[in-house]
């Protein structure tokens, strides 16, 4: 800005644009929506293993954006979400989140040819929001981009 006798002044401001991605997934249930919109159906539904919703590992990377890796030889899972990397172990309790070992309420696990993940650690380890709605056994999990 000017003003009438010549003094000047400069303001600027940062402004971030995020993008919300939320995911909803109901146990027992194929289907996964995105914003609203139904994806492509899990070939097998999430459940419940000892108090804890285990979801398919693919809701977790191909529809949050995340990228997953699975080596068959070790039976390891590697998350990646931008800077953050989980390595998980089939069957263990405990995970590599960036070089730190934390321990897992629930192990990882196959089922049906599906490797389905802890949605509450893989949730916390990111900082993705849950959201649970009891009435209708349905998790709504946050991402901002």
């Amino acid at each position: 800005a000017k003003d009438k006798i010549g003094n000047e002044k400069t303001i600027s401001k940062d402004i971030y644009i995020f993008r919300k991605l939320i995911v909803e997934v109901q146990l027992g249930s194929k289907t996964v929506y995105l914003n609203g919109v139904p994806q492509a159906p899990l070939s097998t539904p999430p459940y419940l293993k000892d108090g804890k919703m285990m979801v398919p590992l693919r809701i977790i990377t191909e529809v949050l954006g995340g990228k997953a890796e699975w080596n068959a030889d070790t039976k390891e899972v590697k998350i990646t979400f931008d800077d953050k990397v989980v390595s998980m172990v089939i069957g263990s309790t405990v995970a590599i989140v960036n070089g730190q070992a934390i321990n897992l309420e629930a192990p990882p696990e196959i089922k049906e040819g599906t490797t389905f993940v802890p949605l509450r650690f893989i949730s916390d380890v990111f900082g993705f929001e849950i959201e649970w709605i009891e009435s209708t056994k349905t998790a709504k999990i946050t991402r901002l981009i």
